[in-house]
């Protein structure tokens, strides 16, 4: 009879323990809107709640002690992400109706949510709702003692990705398991390299879209990024269309064109990097070099992907991994080169792409 009770206490201590993260928000909660959260991605506002349609989007806050992280998605079970303590993963689901207890430790340490994935991917954002594809972060309550201080400051390099399926991590991992389990946006080349380059990057990654779709709607998916948006990034990658093998060199070369155009008039003061992950025929690498050096003074460039891509994890459409990791690590070594001295300074690992190293 003790040891069932003693049982039974230690059970209620646990249910009152996740009963109190999941119960409405007190004093001790700190909404979304506060100074000491930072958005990286493509974040929109509603109220004091903050929400993205982005995968790879992450928001990120220094904690001491206890916290309950307040997430939730449009249609619930259709989101996941997951939640850092420093680089170690403590959180790794399905988004549901309850929030998520994260421990940071007695010492103050960076933590972050990133949306990694939905199940309503290749959704287009002028023609229909969009809130199933939405997470949305409330804010968190602080436990008994715990504290929020000031997020580190990022160098000032302000990276802007724009892409398709691969940019946003679709099927990296295959596609034997389910949509949670074959898509991670914290696995790409784009979050890889603004992770190590410890950059603040924006991304708008639309699976299914080519050159055509974006530069028609590139006035729009500006509006996803109202936090940000009048802010010139330094350098724009372009990643779209890897795989269209219907469109025929002429008609390619003018929606190519017309995107960067469209890209160039929004920010003038910009860097643009064409990736080519074109690995099919016809081979699209000859007109994006002709597209670099149509315009002037190396506003343009071009970077082919395909030496580092070393494996696909569906039949040969979206390059893996360890393929995206190799190219974070190739543009990380490729930028060094092309900024100034000391623009910033490398974060994750010591070596370069020839280490031979395998992050997870």
């Amino acid at each position: 009879m003790r040891t069932c009770l003693v049982t039974t206490t230690v059970l209620w201590i646990l249910l009152a323990g996740a009963m109190q993260c999941a119960a409405a928000h007190d004093a001790s909660f700190i909404a979304a809107d506060s100074h000491f959260f930072q958005y990286l991605g493509a974040w929109q506002t509603n109220g004091t709640r903050h929400y993205t349609i982005y995968p790879g989007s992450q928001v990120r806050f220094c904690l001491k002690g206890k916290a309950c992280v307040s997430l939730r998605s449009g249609v619930p079970g259709t989101i996941r992400a997951m939640i850092r303590r420093g680089e170690a993963i403590v959180w790794d689901d399905i988004v549901g109706n309850n929030d998520v207890e994260i421990d940071a430790g007695s010492s103050p340490t960076n933590c972050s949510v990133v949306f990694l994935t939905t199940n309503t991917q290749g959704f287009d954002p002028a023609s229909r709702d969009t809130s199933g594809a939405e997470l949305r972060f409330e804010g968190l309550s602080l436990g008994d003692n715990a504290v929020l201080e000031a997020t580190p400051a990022n160098n000032g390099i302000l990276l802007d990705f724009v892409g398709d399926s691969i940019t946003a991590g679709v099927a990296i991992s295959g596609r034997s398991g389910t949509w949670a389990q074959n898509s991670n946006a914290s696995l790409t080349y784009a979050f890889r390299l603004a992770e190590r380059l410890g950059s603040r990057y924006r991304v708008r990654a639309f699976p299914g879209c080519g050159c055509g779709d974006i530069a028609d709607k590139f006035s729009l998916f500006q509006k996803g990024i109202p936090l940000s948006t009048n802010e010139q990034p330094d350098i724009v990658f372009v990643n779209v269309a890897a795989n269209d093998r219907e469109k025929g060199t002429p008609r390619y070369r003018n929606q190519m064109r017309n995107l960067l155009d469209v890209i160039i008039g929004t920010y003038p003061k910009a860097r643009i990097v064409l990736l080519n992950f074109c690995r099919m025929t016809p081979n699209r690498l000859p007109v994006l070099e002709e597209l670099a050096k149509a315009y002037p003074n190396g506003k343009v460039s071009c970077f082919d992907a395909r030496p580092y891509l070393v494996g696909y994890s569906d039949e040969g459409v979206h390059p893996d991994a360890e393929s995206h990791r190799r190219l974070s690590y190739a543009l990380a070594d490729d930028l060094v080169t092309r900024l100034p001295a000391g623009t910033f300074q490398i974060r994750i690992g010591s070596g370069s792409l020839s280490d031979g190293r395998t992050e997870q």
